[in-house]
């Protein structure tokens, strides 16, 4: 429910150094923000896959999850798990009574919960697994939705990445919006949005090489026990690639160990891909011909990753589909060429494709209750459009911010050097009160 935690103003760091270092300074700079998420995300996979079962339903979810955190975390890339280390002993100083490795392993908690599902779903695995279905089927249905426009489909060529993230954590993730600079001493410097406390390159992404990407949940049969984790996937992405053949390339060597579909935009192409991953299984979804977007929600679109999706009902492939194609919809019908102002009101857009004639609160529409990150950036320019109001993020307050990859190291609630903020008045829909506590 919105309010469970009181709101903070968009926070704004840099960080210079080893990938170690950056995790300490981020660590002292958002320690007391870490522990709120810690205690909120560590019983994330039970609570969302078992709910109200019994007991001993509870306490299986929470051992295959935490099993499965903890071995994704020894395939790490040992400068990601230093940094991971690092924020984790830098945060301690105001949790000492907390785990220290539990904390690192919540890194983890979307592979292993997408995982969990997976097998369940693919297996009817366990005597849990009716009841653990019912409720995977109640997760998954909100989800993610991402815009990427250039070329003639916007105002000035340039490239636009909209992207709405639904997630469980109202009133935790959207309370403390933040964008943090990374300036590392090797590799391409890069900025991700978050919340304050999570120390998260994954959920929306941008590089000084004008890459931008955004994961997506999928289901597949091809999930597995080992491999990349989805932030340590999209951390390297971020800091080694500059086009979109290093983002494949990169995605296609990691192995992912669950589900994803990554969507990726270049300013300095001006084009745009998805990049589907199940285990080892890996293709790549390319703008329609003569296209200037694409879309991406959370169904797979290549065969080669159809061939072993799985689908938790019907409703989630329906929910799914249909918002892809009401984005396509509102694309393909504009009356002009786009801006971030009209790609922001795509995403707290409230009809169905099939009927939108009328204006929903639920269903599948593209403005869902659990979003909780709301951005359109323009990467070539350093420069976001973002949603700071409380769940469904899409709607309410925005402000703009504008970012230069150099400037000192620090952490900040207004402007500092090389970053400009700006509260936008009217930018986007007011909040729909009848969703606003879903």
């Amino acid at each position: 429910m919105n309010g469970s935690t009181p709101r903070r103003p968009l926070f704004v760091a840099r960080l210079r150094g080893t990938q170690a270092e950056m995790g300490a300074q981020h660590g002292r700079l958002v320690a007391d923000d870490a522990v709120r998420l810690y205690e909120f995300y560590k019983t994330m996979p039970e609570r969302t896959l078992a709910g109200d079962m019994p007991r001993p339903a509870k306490l299986a979810v929470r051992a295959i999850a935490n099993a499965w955190q903890a071995r994704l975390a020894r395939e790490r890339p040992p400068e990601l798990a230093a940094r991971t280390r690092a924020f984790v002993d830098a945060v301690r100083e105001v949790m000492p009574r907390h785990d220290a490795k539990g904390a690192a392993l919540t890194l983890a908690t979307m592979d292993s919960m997408q995982n969990c599902v997976s097998v369940v779903a693919r297996a009817q695995l366990g005597p849990f697994s009716r009841p653990l279905m019912a409720r995977a089927v109640a997760a998954a249905v909100p989800a993610c939705s991402t815009l990427i426009a250039w070329g003639r489909t916007t105002e000035d060529g340039e490239l636009l990445f909209g992207r709405n993230f639904d997630f469980p954590g109202v009133g935790v993730w959207d309370a403390a919006p933040a964008f943090v600079v990374c300036v590392p001493d090797q590799g391409q410097r890069y900025g991700f949005f978050t919340t304050r406390g999570a120390d998260t390159p994954v959920v929306t992404v941008v590089n000084e090489a004008g890459l931008i990407l955004a994961p997506h949940t999928r289901w597949h049969r091809g999930i597995t026990w080992g491999g990349a984790m989805i932030v340590d996937l999209v951390h390297d992405i971020a800091r080694r690639a500059e086009t979109l053949a290093d983002a494949i390339a990169i995605a296609k060597e990691k192995r992912a160990s669950s589900s994803w579909g990554i969507a990726i935009g270049s300013a300095r192409e001006k084009s745009g891909c998805v990049v589907e991953l199940a285990g080892p299984h890996a293709d790549v979804v390319r703008p329609r011909p003569g296209s200037e977007y694409i879309a991406c929600t959370n169904r797979y679109r290549t065969e080669t990753l159809q061939a072993g999706e799985l689908s938790g009902s019907a409703a989630w492939a329906i929910h799914s589909d249909r918002r892809e194609a009401r984005l396509r919809q509102l694309v393909d019908t504009r009356e002009r060429a786009l801006t971030a102002r009209d790609i922001a009101g795509f995403l707290g857009d409230r009809r169905d494709v099939n009927a939108p004639e009328r204006v929903r609160h639920l269903g599948a529409i593209l403005a869902q209750p659990l979003n909780v990150h709301c951005v359109v950036a323009k990467p070539g320019a350093g420069e976001a459009w973002l949603g700071v109001d409380a769940a469904p993020s899409c709607e309410g307050k925005w402000a703009h911010i504008a970012w230069a990859w150099d400037g000192p190291q620090g952490g900040w609630e207004a402007n500092a050097p090389g970053f400009t903020t700006t509260p936008l008045a009217g930018f986007v829909a007011p909040h729909d009160q009848a969703t606003r506590h879903v």
